[in-house]
């Protein structure tokens, strides 16, 4: 695919398609370095122009103590691994301003150096610079042997309104959730039928809870497994919520969806179900991310194969449960 590339670019060089796909092919390979700089490409395909602001797009520079506006950008999952890059902003001396979805609002307020959090579409107040959250890794001129890995960079607040359930002592309390958003481009891949899921509800020592929002929540019921799984999904307010319920639970078993952003963010042990091929930011193979080191893949070895992925999750799952508890 990069010979083509290679070759496209040499017939046109400003193709923007081209560029982002060879970004997204880089990032896959684990050349996190040139692929963030041609992930800037995103900014000339079509539907996705860049915010339209006066002042100038930061470069890096100290700060000398301006305001910085870190803009929102793409989805919650996006949102959540790079704010990684806020306390990084903060060394560099300035005021920072960070503008999210209002579901992230709350959340956000908990990280190192955010001095305000603005919802995405509010008026904004005065700032000096600004940059994209997602090109904040770019800009930090980030390596696959230099991602900012350090966990946990978010915590919850005193958001939700109590203790999970009580279960037996010695279950491993397990957070499940298997559907993303529905206006991701790749939703249908990424998601997965809840039947697989429950897979998972043979193990005595396990108890789940759904954090599942959305109308992928129903298939608890339409299944008939109310009695296997806490549905959590209908008490949680925003990602403030979820963070507080995931802080409580011993695992988190997600697709690849905000959820594990979360859980790997809070440094909780995440294990994700991953389609094939897998998003850029899990590379091409594997078991663990250089994003979140407390993160385990398991990664589907044919486009759809579902069944064997959760073949090898019950098992591990099994072990894990059994470990000494």
């Amino acid at each position: 695919a990069l010979d083509y590339f290679a070759q496209t670019l040499a017939i046109s060089p400003d193709h923007p398609g081209c560029h982002f796909d060879r970004a997204l092919t880089l990032l896959q390979n684990g050349d996190i370095k040139d692929g963030l700089e041609e992930y800037e490409w995103r900014w000339k395909l079509n539907g996705n122009a860049q915010r339209d602001f006066s002042q100038p797009q930061w470069d890096g520079a100290d700060l000398g103590g301006k305001t910085i506006l870190l803009h929102q950008e793409q989805g919650f999952g996006d949102m959540i691994q790079f704010a990684r890059y806020i306390p990084l902003v903060k060394e560099r001396g300035g005021t920072i301003i960070v503008e999210s979805q209002p579901q992230l609002s709350r959340l956000f307020s908990t990280i190192e150096g955010v001095g305000q959090v603005v919802n995405a579409g509010a008026d904004l107040p005065r700032f000096d610079a600004w940059a994209p959250m997602m090109s904040l890794a770019r800009i930090f001129g980030t390596t696959l042997d230099t991602v900012p890995a350090a966990v946990p960079y978010l915590n919850a607040p005193d958001a939700f309104a109590g203790p999970l359930p009580a279960t037996l002592s010695s279950q491993l309390k397990v957070g499940i959730a298997w559907a993303g958003s529905i206006s991701h481009q790749n939703d249908a891949r990424r998601s997965c039928p809840f039947k697989y899921f429950t897979e998972l509800m043979g193990l005595a020592d396990v108890a789940l809870y759904s954090l599942q929002t959305g109308r992928a929540a129903a298939d608890i019921a339409g299944h008939g497994c109310q009695a296997f799984v806490t549905d959590l999904g209908g008490k949680m307010r925003d990602f403030a919520d979820t963070a507080a319920v995931i802080g409580q639970l011993d695992l988190i078993i997600s697709v690849d969806t905000a959820v594990a952003h979360l859980a790997g963010a809070m440094g909780k042990p995440v294990w994700v179900a991953l389609p094939h091929p897998g998003d850029w930011r899990w590379m091409q193979d594997g078991d663990s991310s250089p994003w979140y080191p407390t993160m385990r893949l398991f990664r589907q070895s044919a486009p759809g194969d579902w069944a064997a992925v959760f073949e090898a999750l019950t098992k591990a799952l099994a072990v894990e449960a059994g470990g000494g508890r």
